[in-house]
């Protein structure tokens, strides 16, 4: 018997890539604050596909954000960005 809801938890961080230097050595470049939205989108659509054939409707998507602070003396700076989501659906009877 199938359980009448299930979750998925996506997580995907914030975007980084590698990047070729002046010199040819290979360095990886994280864009603070901005969430690898591609791979959260893609990989949203899918858990709800695969979902909707398990047999169930997707209810609702909820963001996980995470925030990070710092500074020296009275500078101070702070960010959010988002880190996932959970998505939770029902079987459809």
């Amino acid at each position: 018997m199938k359980d009448k809801y299930v979750t998925a938890t996506i997580r995907v961080g914030i975007e980084s890539e590698n990047k070729v230097g002046f010199f040819g050595g290979e360095k990886e470049i994280t864009y603070i604050g901005q969430c690898a939205i591609g791979t959260l989108s893609d990989n949203i659509n899918t858990t709800c596909n695969d979902m909707c054939e398990d047999g169930y409707d997707v209810i609702s998507i909820l963001p996980i954000t995470r925030g990070s602070y710092g500074g020296i003396g009275d500078s101070r700076y702070g960010f959010s960005v988002t880190d996932g989501v959970i998505i939770t659906a029902k079987l459809i009877a």
